[in-house]
């Protein structure tokens, strides 16, 4: 039960770190996001030392030897816990099952911190009168952030002393990490965090040593410290760890071949393929492409749209897993205001049952031409020589379609949306 008063008193690491030569702790590498779960496994303590501070160094606790006690820590939204009412300002929240015995943590996270808001172990809750700092970023080596807040407790609704917490987090070192198994990271920070928990008069300081490196979201190794600080008193590590995919970057870029499509991913596992989205309200998206997955680690990505329309494009990448689990990421938009210069481009889409479209000065013998997604020739029309030519297209099926405007010279295609 000693490292659930750990918990309690959140001595618990947020995080992921970047892969770099030393990390930097950011809200875009560190925070754990719903749907990340790792294990951690105690080990006795006898004769294990305590790590080196500094640069490039090689911590090795490949000897240590396993006890029975083990724990769990899964992210979930806090709306699927049973004491998301009493944390409603939380919009991330933690289940730890630790030898049995199962707490709630709950976190508010920005782009600037990771904060805990309170906790929930059985009958004993407790909540800050203001969320305390976990992580502040960006923090890398040498680094460190304070933070203080009062807690609020109580036992089956019973209120105990207010307890006024004193937070120290300090980067020592980062290096090597070496763990049973034959398990080695390289790139690892080596974290110090002093918890000071002042009640009237007394006072006791909690210290733990954290190592945490990229992809995982949680330490791979903790300890905790005698009060005197000579002695390892309880250790964990981590074994596993299953992660949700990561959208670590997505960009739209307009240029002469059309939009630009990149992203980046990290922890890709079981990935199928991507699905490349688009839409012109940010809120209907249909599917215009796919791009294989690239298979398990990290990839970069890209896809172009060469059918962009005019004005707002907005777009989003659709992740699908091989068991059928869905992830998305954020929503680019970019803005098309220069399609006058080919003199061709769509004035209405989505179409209901006229396609108004813009085409300039067209040269004689010029045709429209509608093509479904399978590249059937489904209307054809000659172009006027008006500026804008209305097209039926209420007998079209709601669906994708491509409208192509050939003249002896050019030869333009545009994507629209039937409904």
């Amino acid at each position: 039960m000693k490292h659930f008063f750990t918990l309690f008193i959140f001595i618990l690491p947020a995080g992921l770190t970047q892969l770099s030569a030393q990390p930097i702790l950011t809200a875009a590498n560190s925070q754990p996001q719903i749907g990340d779960i790792f294990s951690s496994q105690y080990a006795y303590t006898g004769g294990v030392a305590i790590g080196i501070t500094g640069a490039n160094q090689v911590w090795d606790y490949s000897g240590l030897t396993d006890s029975a006690a083990t724990s769990v820590t899964q992210f979930v939204s806090p709306a699927s816990t049973p004491y998301a009412a009493t944390f409603p300002g939380a919009n991330l929240a933690a289940q730890v099952v630790d030898t049995g015995t199962t707490a709630y943590l709950y976190y508010n996270a920005t782009s600037s911190e990771l904060s805990v808001i309170g906790t929930q172990l059985d009958t004993l809750s407790g909540m800050y009168n203001h969320p305390i700092s976990l992580q502040k970023y960006p923090l890398t080596y040498p680094g460190s952030f304070n933070d203080s807040s009062t807690l609020f407790s109580s036992v089956s609704g019973t209120p105990l002393p207010e307890v006024l917490q004193l937070d120290t987090t300090t980067v020592t070192g980062y290096g090597t990490l070496k763990l049973p198994g034959g398990q080695t990271y390289n790139n690892v920070l080596q974290i110090k965090r002093a918890v000071t928990l002042k009640v009237s008069f007394f006072s006791i300081t909690a210290i733990s040593i954290l190592y945490e490196t990229p992809g995982y979201p949680g330490p791979l190794l903790s300890y905790s410290l005698s009060t005197d600080g000579t002695a390892i008193t309880d250790i964990t590590y981590g074994t596993s760890v299953i992660l949700p995919l990561r959208f670590i970057s997505f960009t739209a870029i307009s240029n002469k071949q059309g939009v630009s499509l990149n992203w980046q991913t990290g922890d890709e596992l079981h990935t199928g393929y991507f699905n490349v989205q688009h839409s012109m309200d940010g809120s209907n998206f249909t599917n215009i492409g796919q791009v294989a997955a690239g298979g398990s680690g990290s990839h970069d990505y890209n896809y172009t749209d060469i059918h962009p329309s005019q004005g707002d494009n907005y777009y989003r990448i659709q992740e699908m897993d091989i068991d059928g689990k869905i992830t998305f990421s954020t929503i680019a938009r970019v803005n098309i205001n220069n399609l006058s210069i080919n003199k061709f481009y769509l004035l209405n889409n989505p179409v209901q049952n006229i396609l108004r479209v813009h085409i300039g000065v067209s040269t004689p013998n010029s045709v429209l031409m509608i093509f479904d997604m399978a590249g059937k020739l489904v209307l054809r029309t000659a172009a006027t020589e008006e500026d804008i030519q209305q097209i039926d297209a209420s007998t079209l099926t709601p669906g994708i379609y491509t409208i192509q405007y050939i003249s002896a010279t050019t030869k333009i295609s545009k994507r629209f949306v039937k409904e």
